[in-house]
């Protein structure tokens, strides 16, 4: 079996024979040095991915919430749509009623948008 090639310590860079074709340290002491590092690195680079997936799903959350937002409707929308339906109900209901001021059945007698006292006559409007 051939010699292994001579490799540089990543420690203190002197040169060295390896034993095994994965040893990358010229001792015992360099080698827990090498996986001490190593370990450090490989957390923080687990670390790092968390918080990057962190935030994605944080991102996630917060776009879903937006778009629920967008959907839900205002306050004063149901209160317009409360209102109009209020309005079409008495509208349909007073249908065949007179004039409230004025007792008149058509409508185009009839002044509404003046004072109640004198609905047809030259009243100030309100």
């Amino acid at each position: 079996m051939a010699k292994p090639a001579r490799r540089k310590c990543k420690i203190c860079k002197e040169w060295f024979h390896p034993a095994f074709s994965n040893q990358w340290w010229c001792c015992p002491e360099h080698g827990t040095q090498l996986a001490l590092e190593r370990r450090s690195k490989e957390r923080e680079k687990a670390e790092k991915a968390a918080e990057k997936k962190r935030r994605r799903e944080e991102q996630k959350q917060k776009d879903k919430l937006k778009i629920r937002k967008l959907a839900l409707k205002p306050r004063s929308y149901w209160i317009k749509q409360a209102q109009q339906a209020v309005n079409a109900f008495i509208r349909e209901r007073d249908r065949d009623l007179p004039c409230i001021s004025c007792g008149t059945l058509t409508s185009a007698q009839w002044g509404c948008r003046t004072l109640p006292d004198n609905c047809c006559g030259t009243s100030t409007p309100i």
